[in-house]
């Protein structure tokens, strides 16, 4: 029998962090949070500063309080593998722009927003993460975000008038 092949650091980073922006529901939300985010974390710092795991899932949460939907683009990404460990523990650092629809709409359209972030990540291998037991063992992956750095900004997006610009008055 041979081991399922695990996708390699950076692919997983990009996967879990998508997962957070593209949950639709409270319960996708928390289970893409809890699949990301080790329980017992070393740190946590966003745009310096120092957040509890609990606190970085709320500042999450609000952010996307509006949100309607997102779309992630991966700008850089690198990775360095652990020595011992492999490809199933190291550090990744990336790079993305998140355009997020808002549940607001301007002119019948959703307000947007952008949002630029950079994340430096320690992934392990959580030891409280225990393999199933049983005869069907599937995929399983114990890596969650031990370690997390991140420096992001919002930028509003224009509102632009669907129906063209305005004509002034003539006199």
């Amino acid at each position: 029998m041979t081991d399922i092949v695990l996708p390699k650091l950076s692919a997983w980073a990009q996967s879990h962090i998508t997962a957070l922006f593209e949950a639709k529901t409270t319960k996708d939300f928390d289970a893409a949070f809890d699949a990301f985010v080790a329980h017992k974390v070393e740190h946590i710092v966003v745009n310096g500063e120092q957040l509890s795991r609990a606190e970085y899932k709320a500042h999450l949460q609000s952010a996307r309080a509006f949100e309607q939907s997102a779309q992630v683009k991966y700008l850089g990404t690198v990775e360095v593998a652990s020595e011992k460990e492999g490809e199933k523990a190291g550090d990744v650092g990336l790079f993305l722009q998140a355009s997020i629809a808002e549940k607001l709409l301007v002119f019948g359209a959703p307000e947007t927003e952008t949002v630029t972030i950079s994340f430096n990540l320690k992934i392990i291998q959580d030891p409280s993460i225990k393999k199933p037991s049983g005869p069907i063992h599937g995929y399983f992956d114990p890596r969650r975000v031990s370690a997390l750095t991140s420096v992001f900004t919002k930028t509003q997006n224009p509102i632009i008038n669907p129906g063209g610009p305005e004509i002034p008055p003539r006199d």
